[in-house]
């Protein structure tokens, strides 16, 4: 893909790949089986960056905060760590053409007025530990 933002003096390279690596599993619809992906990323960013989150930690890159916002009627969720902003579902947006945005320049997002908050554990009986295990199954090959 190589199309994310990427400010790379303060984003690591592997970070990028690793989260252009997950869009990519969503676009080939390894979760489109599931409602709130049918129209993928239209209304599916908070389910995604709780699955991101998840598998960036278990990939190594740490723990992130989930921030959610609105502009106007609009709703938007993404991922934010020591001022790093990652979020896959921003193409939703008729103003946001990029697919993959792993940067520090909050420009965009900040018309969202976001409300970070730390990501729990998926619980045993959570709906999203399927969707997790489809995507680590994706993401292994």
């Amino acid at each position: 893909m190589g199309n994310g933002l990427c400010c790379l003096e303060t984003v690591k390279p592997e970070l990028v790949i690793a989260v252009e690596r997950f869009r990519r599993a969503l676009e080939v619809g390894v979760l489109l089986h599931l409602v709130q992906f049918e129209a993928f990323p239209a209304g599916a960013c908070g389910d995604t960056c709780l699955l991101l989150a998840r598998w960036l930690e278990a990939n190594g890159f740490g723990c992130w905060e989930y921030v959610t916002g609105w502009r106007d009627r609009w709703s938007l969720a993404w991922l934010q760590q020591a001022g790093v902003i990652v979020d896959v579902t921003a193409d939703q947006f008729p103003d946001m053409k990029q697919p993959v945005i792993v940067s520090t320049d909050d420009a965009w997002h900040r018309h969202f007025n976001g409300q970070a908050t730390k990501l729990e554990a998926f619980g045993p009986d959570d709906p999203l530990n399927d969707a997790y295990a489809k995507l680590e199954e994706a993401l292994s090959h």
